[in-house]
């Protein structure tokens, strides 16, 4: 029986002018006379504890996360179709433009093709479960899901530091990529307390 149980069967009896033999039945501890706040207090003692309420920032995080899985769906097709959009990387790492390649080692500029699809293919999986995950169990505040989606800005690290080491990317896709992760790495860590709350306030 809760504190505000208690309290709306003492003001109802009390008001029925049977006061003492039903509250009684409620609770056997009833002391007659003693005022309805002073005993409502003594017959719940029992601590309460403070329900945590969910912050704006912390409950749409997951749109965040779903948002750049969306993205990333989106730029794996071109990929996966051995369509490059913006070539420079590759460009400044051969020395050539593409069409040269092509004309010059057709078999070199298959092999780069295929590069290109593999790459459409990581696309695919940071996006799938950025979407699903995200979505689903990340939006419920479910713990398990925190942890699978950081694999995704770990690969982000390992893309960017792997373009820096060759060389030969543009500032602007560098500049996009970084933004990226750092939009995925709020998504993550805003929401961090739904998944991982301080030790609940008791009150009495």
């Amino acid at each position: 029986m809760t504190h505000q149980a208690v309290i709306v069967r003492v003001d109802r009896f009390t008001e029925c002018g049977d006061s003492t033999a039903r509250i009684q039945r409620v609770d056997p501890r009833y002391i007659p006379n003693q005022p309805k706040a002073l005993y409502a207090k003594s017959i719940d003692s029992t601590p309460m504890v403070t329900p945590r309420t969910e912050k704006a920032y912390e409950k749409h995080a997951w749109i965040l996360l779903f948002v750049i899985g969306i993205f990333s769906l989106i730029g794996a097709i071109p990929f996966l179709l051995g369509i490059d959009l913006d070539p420079t990387f590759e460009e400044g790492i051969i020395g050539m433009k593409l069409s040269a390649l092509k004309a010059s080692n057709p078999r070199f500029f298959d092999f780069y093709t295929f590069y290109d699809r593999v790459v459409g293919l990581l696309f695919l999986a940071i996006a799938l479960p950025s979407i699903v995950i995200s979505a689903t169990a990340y939006k419920r505040g479910e713990k398990w899901a925190w942890y699978p989606l950081w694999v995704i800005p770990v690969v982000f690290i390992g893309i960017i530091a792997t373009e820096l080491g060759v060389g030969g990317e543009s500032s602007s896709v560098l500049a996009g990529n970084l933004a990226l992760l750092i939009v995925y790495l709020m998504g993550l860590l805003l929401p961090y307390r739904k998944f991982f709350p301080k030790r609940a306030v008791m009150r009495t």
